[in-house]
């Protein structure tokens, strides 16, 4: 019976060696299944947070992607907008010169006409000068002729009077 007893008391033993075993065991256990819960919950989270990450990302890229295509734009309409300038000073330049040019020729009419005007005046003067030289060389001649006339009657005269 002792042996029983002892047997017993050893199987009790035994018994309560594994019932602390399993009370540890299943400790352990709840200890990972709290541990796979918060790990589970981090995970979740984690995923969460790199979605939201993940969705600002794609948001901050296709943002970059329209602000490249709009920075393009606005180089294609700067250098567009530099071309047209371009152009319109090299129009205003021939424009300019083709008023200097048309402004040189309209003074240049004019000194024409001032030359015409001058030539014309001088023609008339010379006209004017002939008359006048003609009327005086005239005038000279009669003027000449009437003292010789008169020359000639005082002459006639005199030799009339000493006969």
């Amino acid at each position: 019976v002792q042996d029983a007893y002892e047997e017993v008391e050893e199987q009790r033993a035994v018994a309560a060696q594994w019932k602390r075993k399993l009370q540890k065991l299943t400790n352990d256990m709840a200890d990972l299944r709290s541990l796979l819960d918060e790990q589970t919950c981090r995970n979740n989270l984690l995923e969460k947070r790199q979605r939201k990450f993940d969705a600002e990302l794609h948001s901050a890229q296709d943002e970059l992607k329209r602000e490249r295509t709009a920075k393009d734009r606005l180089s294609r309409e700067r250098d567009q907008a530099h071309a047209e300038k371009y152009a319109l000073e090299q129009s205003l330049s021939v424009q300019d010169a083709y008023e200097e040019v048309e402004e040189q020729r309209a003074v240049a009419a004019q000194w024409k006409r001032k030359l015409q005007k001058l030539t014309n005046d001088m023609a008339d003067l010379r006209s004017l000068l002939d008359e006048q030289v003609n009327t005086t060389s005239i005038q000279l001649i009669q003027q000449s002729f009437i003292k010789t006339d008169l020359r000639v009657n005082a002459g006639l005269s005199v030799r009339s009077g000493v006969h």
